[in-house]
């Protein structure tokens, strides 16, 4: 709790006031706050853009893999092409669950620069540069959707795959 008599950002019964409305020392705190904001966003954006460079590498050499195995395996049983279809399905439901994350930390990034450039140009007030939830439920659900199908095909395949090695 402070001990300051009045608050920095001054009086706020409505937060309708922009950025030089306020004190120079509450403004700059809610500036501060704001790039804060904005910087764990492009943080997390580079970290996201890391990752799927990275497993798109490894899908694509694994994908590589997986089809010289297979031209050996033309005549191979059935199980084991079903288990390299379901394989292949969980990584492509990778990549594109990777790929809706992304675009969902890109729309929060967007809005995070977006609410700190209006407010440091007095175009937004503090109650409109106060943070919200992003809108994202397309890729939400998308992501959701691809994680779960990442992960039934792999259950599907390794079961598939282990049935009919012990069957045979």
């Amino acid at each position: 709790m402070s001990h300051r008599t009045q608050p920095i950002i001054g009086r706020m019964p409505d937060m309708q006031e922009k950025y030089e409305d306020l004190k120079p020392e509450g403004a700059q705190e809610i500036a501060d706050t704001l790039l804060a904001q904005e910087r764990r966003s492009f943080e997390t954006l580079t970290e996201w853009d890391r990752r799927i460079t990275n497993v798109n590498f490894v899908t694509n050499g694994a994908g590589a893999i997986a089809c010289l195995a297979y031209l050996d395996a033309a005549t191979g049983p059935p199980h084991m092409k079903l288990s390299l279809l379901l394989f292949t399905l969980g990584v492509v439901a990778t990549g594109i669950e990777l790929r809706a994350m992304y675009q969902s930390w890109a729309v929060i990034m967007s809005e995070t620069s977006r609410r700190y450039r209006g407010f440091v140009n007095n175009e937004l007030t503090v109650a409109e540069a106060a943070p919200v939830q992003a809108d994202n439920r397309t890729a939400t659900a998308i992501g959701y959707c691809a994680g779960w199908a990442f992960q039934l095909c792999f259950i599907a395949g390794v079961l598939i795959g282990g049935i009919g090695f012990f069957a045979d």
